[in-house]
C-alpha cells in the first residue's frame, strides 16, 4: 500500500533534523581540535626570572668582580645570617669574587652594631704577636688607632662566632680571610686574618676596599694597602647600591688610621667619602665584609624561602639556595603544563617552588607539601606555560635554605618554542689545567674556543636549537667572549742569617751564595731581581743572583739589608715583590 505523501514528508523531515545534528556535532568536533598550523604556543612560554632575582651558582664561583658595586651594574644583595637587633635576616652587598671567596659587605642601612668605639683609649699599647703579623717585628709601641689592637676587631670575632647572629652551619660556610693595614707608628704594613673585619680605606678617598689585598711597597701610608675589591661611596652609574645613598645610611669605621694622629681613624660617610674621626669619642656602626665559601650554592632567588605562597622580596634581595640533593627525599618534574612531586614521608616538611617571569614581571609560586600532587599549569600561575621556569623543591635547615631542583620532562612539540638566556661571559683564574668557559645549555649548543688553558680571551658561537629563540627575539647565533686572568704568583720565601769569619773579610770582601741567607720555599716564576732599600752598608746584594757581598775589613757584628725581591712573573701569573731583611753575622 502507498505511503501518503504526507508520511513521506515527516520521514523526510526526521532524516534531515538527524543530519542537522550529525553536522551540528562534527562542527563542534573539529573546533575542539586545535589547529596544528597555528603557532600558539610561543607567547604563553614564561620567560626565566631576571637577574635581578634569580641568579645561577657558578656565577658567585667565577673570577667576575663586577657585580655592581663599582660600575653600571644594579648592585645586587643577598640575605645571610640574622641581625640581632631587628631579629631580621642580615643584607649583604656582593662586592665580588676573589681568592677568599665571594666577598659580602655589610649593608650600612643594617649594621651589624651600631653605637661603637674604635678604641675606648687614647693610650699607646704595647705590641703583641695577636695585634697583627708584620714583615719583622715591629717597636714595642703601637698608636691608639691599631686596627690589630682595637676593641673593634674584638668585637667582630665575637659577631663571628655569636649564634645569635650566625649558626653553626652558617659559620661553616664562612672563611677567614688575610688582610694588610698600614701602621704609621712603625711605617710598615702589617696582616690581620678573622672572618669578619672591616673594609679599608685612604683620607678623603671616595672609595673603601674589601677582599684580599696586597702591599705595594712604592706607594706610601695607607695607598700601600689600598687595593682589592672597590665599593664606590660616590659614584656614578650605580643602581641600588645603598653606599652612595646618604639618607638612608650611616657612617661606618673602615680598619685604616688616620695619617700620622695616633688618635685618629677612618670611617666611611655614604654618598660623601672617607674622613678621619677620633678613634676614642666617635660611635660610628660596624658595617664588616667576610668571604663566603660559594662551593655548595646552587642559586640564589629573591623568592621568600620556606614558606607557603611565598612573595618576592620587595628590595630584590636574594637567598642563596645551597644543594639540598642529599637532604630531600621527594622528586619534582614538570612539562610547559604541569608540576608534578613524588613526596616521601622521610620529608616532613618540604615546599615546592616555581619562579619566572612574563609581561608584569618576575612571579614565583610556593606551596607546602606533605603528599602526592599534578598541578596544572593554571594553577601555578595563570595562563602560564612552564617551559622556562625554573622548578624546585626546598626545606629550610639551621637558617639556610637547600633546594633539589626539578626535572623537565616534557616535549616541545613544534612550534612550541623555550625561550633560553644566552650564556654569560665568565673570567677564570689560570690553573696550568684546561677550563672549561662556556658549555651548551637547555637549547642551545656551543662552538669553538669553549675551553682553554693559557690567559687570554676566548669566543664562542652559542647557537639555537630548532624551536628555541633567545630571551631577547632574536634567533641569530650569539657570540660569547670569556676570559682566563693571570694567577697569582706562588714565590713564597724564607730568610737564614749567614755566619763568616772575620778573617776571611780582613784583607778582601767576601761574597756569599744567595741560598746562604735566602731560600725559595715555593718557586717564583718569571724572572728574580734583589734591590737593596735600606739597611747596614757593609752589605750589598747583585741584582741578577741575589748574591751577597761583605765589605773588606768588617769588624765583628751582625749586619741587615732590607732587600725587595721582585719576580717578573710571566704570561700566565702576576708579578710580585716581597721585602725581606737578610742578616749577616761576622765572628
Amino acid at each position: 500500500m502507498e505511503e501518503s505523501n504526507m508520511t513521506i514528508l515527516k520521514k523526510i523531515n526526521i532524516v534531515f533534523r538527524n543530519l542537522a545534528v550529525i553536522v551540528l556535532i562534527l562542527a563542534m568536533i573539529v573546533t575542539l581540535i586545535p589547529s596544528v598550523s597555528e603557532a600558539v604556543y610561543a607567547d604563553s612560554v614564561m620567560q626565566p626570572p631576571s637577574s635581578y632575582t634569580y641568579v645561577d651558582g657558578s656565577v658567585f664561583k667565577a673570577a667576575d668582580t663586577d657585580y655592581g658595586l663599582t660600575g653600571g651594574k644594579t648592585a645586587q644583595a643577598v640575605y645571610f645570617g640574622t641581625n640581632k637587633d631587628s631579629t631580621q635576616k642580615q643584607k649583604w652587598w656582593i662586592a665580588g669574587h676573589d681568592k677568599s671567596g665571594l666577598v659580602l659587605m655589610c649593608d650600612p642601612q643594617q649594621p651589624l652594631k651600631t653605637n661603637q668605639l674604635f678604641v675606648p683609649t687614647t693610650g699607646r699599647t704595647r705590641y703583641k704577636s695577636e695585634y697583627g703579623t708584620y714583615e719583622s717585628l715591629p717597636a714595642n709601641e703601637l698608636y691608639p688607632n691599631h686596627y690589630g689592637a682595637s676593641d673593634i676587631r674584638s668585637v667582630l670575632s665575637g659577631l663571628a662566632t655569636n649564634e645569635s647572629y650566625f649558626t653553626q652551619t652558617e659559620q661553616a660556610m664562612m672563611k677567614k680571610t688575610t688582610v694588610y693595614s698600614y701602621d704609621f707608628a712603625n711605617r710598615t704594613s702589617y696582616s690581620t686574618t678573622d672572618t669578619l673585619y672591616l673594609a679599608a680605606g685612604c683620607y678623603n678617598s671616595r672609595e673603601v676596599t674589601v677582599g684580599q689585598n696586597t702591599v705595594d711597597k712604592s706607594k706610601s701610608g695607607n695607598e700601600q694597602v689600598h687595593n682589592g675589591l672597590k665599593i664606590d661611596l660616590k659614584g656614578g652609574g650605580l643602581k641600588g647600591s645603598p653606599f652612595t645613598d646618604r639618607t638612608a645610611s650611616c657612617n661606618f669605621w673602615t680598619r685604616s688610621a688616620a695619617d700620622d694622629v695616633e688618635n685618629l681613624a677612618l670611617h666611611a660617610i655614604p654618598s660623601l667619602q672617607v674622613y678621619a674621626s677620633t678613634a676614642n669619642q666617635t660611635r660610628d656602626a660596624v658595617v664588616p665584609a667576610f668571604a663566603l665559601d660559594p662551593g655548595n650554592v646552587l642559586f640564589a632567588s629573591s623568592a621568600a624561602s620556606g614558606t607557603d605562597f611565598a612573595e618576592m622580596d620587595e628590595g630584590n634581595a636574594m637567598t642563596f639556595r645551597c644543594d639540598g640533593t642529599a637532604r630531600i627525599r621527594s622528586t619534582a618534574t614538570f612539562t610547559h603544563d604541569s608540576v608534578a612531586v613524588d613526596f616521601d614521608d622521610a620529608d616532613s616538611v618540604v615546599y615546592l617552588y616555581v619562579q619566572g617571569s612574563d609581561d608584569t614581571g618576575d612571579w614565583v609560586s610556593s606551596h607546602r607539601i606533605d603528599h602526592e600532587v599534578d598541578f596544572p599549569s593554571s594553577y601555578i600561575h595563570k595562563g602560564a606555560n612552564l617551559t622556562n621556569c625554573k622548578v624546585w623543591l626546598e626545606v629550610v635547615n639551621d637558617n639556610i635554605t637547600y633546594a633539589k631542583p626539578a626535572n623537565f620532562t616534557g616535549a616541545f612539540p613544534p612550534p612550541l618554542y623555550g625561550i633560553v638566556d644566552p650564556p654569560a661571559s665568565m673570567s677564570y683564574f689560570y690553573t696550568g689545567s684546561e677550563i672549561i668557559g662556556v658549555s651548551a645549555g637547555p637549547g642551545y649548543q656551543v662552538y669553538g674556543w669553549i675551553g682553554g688553558i693559557s690567559v687570554g680571551e676566548y669566543i664562542v658561537d652559542a647557537e639555537l636549537e630548532k624551536g628555541y629563540v633567545w630571551s631577547d627575539q632574536t634567533t641569530e647565533p650569539k657570540k660569547i667572549v670569556w676570559s682566563i686572568v693571570k694567577a697569582a704568583n706562588p714565590m713564597e720565601l724564607k730568610t737564614k742569617t749567614a755566619t763568616v769569619k772575620k778573617s776571611k773579610v780582613k784583607k778582601k770582601a767576601r761574597k756569599l751564595a744567595r741560598s746562604k741567607v735566602l731560600t725559595f720555599t715555593r718557586g717564583a716564576i718569571g724572572t728574580v731581581t734583589y734591590t737593596k732599600l735600606s739597611g747596614s752598608r757593609k752589605l750589598s746584594i747583585a741584582k741578577s743572583t741575589g748574591a751577597i757581598t761583605i765589605k773588606k775589613k768588617t769588624k765583628k757584628g751582625t749586619y741587615s739589608i732590607k732587600v725587595k725581591v721582585e719576580a717578573t712573573g710571566n704570561s700566565n701569573y702576576e708579578a710580585l715583590s716581597k721585602i725581606v731583611k737578610l742578616k749577616v753575622k761576622v765572628k
